[in-house]
């Protein structure tokens, strides 16, 4: 209910404001309210302005009709009709000038803002740029020192392979060697194992079985313990 009464005092109030507009324009315009269609009966000339006007049309009065009222009459006419239904505003000029000053203010210190924060947003996007550089720069680095280390590792292997194969060709001269001490009496292979150092024997007699190796060496009593300390470092 009390909606329906909401909507009906809305439905008055736009009907009255029209009829008052209405009646106002038609009045500034020059008009009679008597000669206002629809609602000139409300408004009955008084009968003195009625008889002195038939009494002018039936002399033939020749004077000047009454001039129309311009357009900016009217249109003030109607504004101040209007401007009775208009409310005060709720701010006087100062306060308006007062709040135009601030949205500039705020409008520039936004903008100033924005202009900041493009730049910052810049300034990143240079460093973004810069670490992307370095960071590709480090890249290759690695991939160059990973091809250097799988190159070093390939030597390093082809070093291991000549050394082990060197080392086998001298353990073989070395077993070659003790093949032919070992067809020689004890005391005979002593004397000839005399002519190689302590570590030239020690490797003969480390490629021989350790009995004939202990003979041999017990066969050289002048010089047993030099050859034998040989010996064992080798046994180790």
């Amino acid at each position: 209910m009390s909606k329906f009464i909401e909507i009906l005092a809305m439905a008055l109030g736009g009907l009255s404001l029209f009829a008052v507009c209405f009646f106002g324009f038609a009045v500034a315009g020059g008009q009679s309210p008597s000669q206002i269609p629809g609602i000139g009966k409300l408004f009955p000339e008084p009968e003195t302005v009625v008889e002195e006007a038939a009494q002018e049309e039936a002399d033939g009065s020749s004077e000047a009709p009454r001039p129309r009222r311009s357009d900016q009459d009217v249109v003030s006419a109607g504004i101040g009709v209007m401007g009775a239904w208009s409310l005060p505003s709720p701010f006087t000029q100062a306060e308006l000038k007062t709040l135009a000053d601030e949205l500039k203010s705020t409008k520039l210190t936004l903008e100033e803002r924005e202009r900041s924060i493009l730049a910052r947003e810049q300034e990143v996007a240079d460093k973004l740029d810069s670490i992307n550089e370095r960071f590709d720069v480090l890249e290759k680095m690695r991939a160059d020192l990973e091809a250097f280390e799988s190159e070093l590792d390939l030597r390093e292997q082809e070093v291991l392979r000549d050394e082990g194969a060197q080392a086998q060709r001298i353990g073989q001269t070395w077993a070659d060697r003790a093949a032919v001490f070992d067809l020689l009496e004890e005391k005979e292979a002593g004397q000839k194992l005399l002519e190689y150092t302590p570590e030239e024997a020690a490797q003969i007699l480390r490629a021989m079985d350790k009995t004939k190796a202990v003979q041999i060496l017990n066969s050289i009593p002048q010089r047993f313990k030099e050859y034998l300390d040989a010996y064992a470092s080798l046994s180790v």
